[in-house]
C-alpha cells in the first residue's frame, strides 16, 4: 500500500454518515429544537436592517431532520411588531437583555429553543428585476425548550354573549355627491345572529 502524506482526516468511517450528493436539504414541516449556529448583521431585500439567526435541528432525538440547518431574519426596527418579534426570539433562547433594552449577537450562539417550521408562499424580485413567487420555508411561534405553544383559549358562548356579538344595525346610507360609480347594495339578512365557528 502507497504511503501519502497529505492525508485529510473527516472521520469518514462513522457508520451514522451517509452520502450527500449535495442537493440542498431543507428542513420539512414540524416542530424541532434549534441550536443557534451563527448570527450576522445584513440588509433585507426591502432594504431593511436584519439580524440572520442560523439555527441547527438537534431534536427532537432521532427525527430525520437531525444536524439540518436552516436560517432566520430578524427586522432590526424601532416599530412594535420588530421589537415584538425580536423579542420572543429572545426570551425563547434565554438570551439576555440588559437594562437598556439591547442584547448580545454573539453570546446568541449556541443557545437553544423550539419553533415551528412552516412552509408559505412569497415573492422575490430576482436579478432582472422580474417578481418571482415561490415557497419558503421559516420557523414561527418560537419559545423555551420543552414548553407548548400559547393556545388561544376559546371561551364557550352563552346566549348574552352571542347576542353582544352580533353585527351592529346598519347605519343610514347618505345620498353620495360625487358622481364616482358606487357598489351595488349587499343583499338584506334575516337579522337572526350566528354563533362564530
Amino acid at each position: 500500500m502507497a504511503e501519502y502524506v497529505d492525508i485529510i482526516s473527516m472521520n469518514l468511517n462513522d457508520p451514522n454518515l451517509r452520502p450527500n450528493d449535495g442537493g440542498f436539504q431543507s428542513v420539512d414541516p414540524g416542530t424541532y429544537e434549534f441550536e443557534i449556529e451563527k448570527q450576522a448583521t445584513g440588509t433585507s431585500q426591502a432594504g431593511n436592517n436584519v439580524l440572520k439567526i442560523t439555527g441547527r435541528v438537534v431534536g427532537p432525538e432521532g427525527n430525520p431532520m437531525m444536524g439540518r440547518t436552516m436560517m432566520n431574519s430578524y427586522t432590526i426596527q424601532d416599530t412594535d411588531f420588530a421589537r415584538g418579534r425580536m423579542l420572543q426570539f429572545l426570551n425563547a433562547c434565554g438570551a439576555e437583555i440588559d437594562q437598556n433594552g439591547s442584547f448580545s449577537r454573539e453570546a446568541l450562539v449556541g443557545l437553544r429553543f423550539d419553533a415551528d417550521v412552516e412552509k408559505r408562499a412569497g415573492s422575490t424580485i430576482d436579478k432582472m428585476g422580474n417578481e418571482v413567487t415561490r415557497d419558503f420555508t421559516s420557523w414561527v411561534r418560537e419559545r423555551a425548550v420543552g414548553s407548548q405553544p400559547a393556545a388561544v383559549v376559546q371561551q364557550p358562548q352563552t346566549q348574552q354573549t352571542q347576542q353582544t356579538q352580533a353585527a351592529p344595525p346598519a347605519k343610514a346610507v347618505q345620498p353620495s355627491t360625487s358622481n364616482a360609480p358606487r357598489r351595488p347594495a349587499a343583499p338584506a339578512g334575516n337579522g337572526t345572529a350566528r354563533p362564530r365557528q
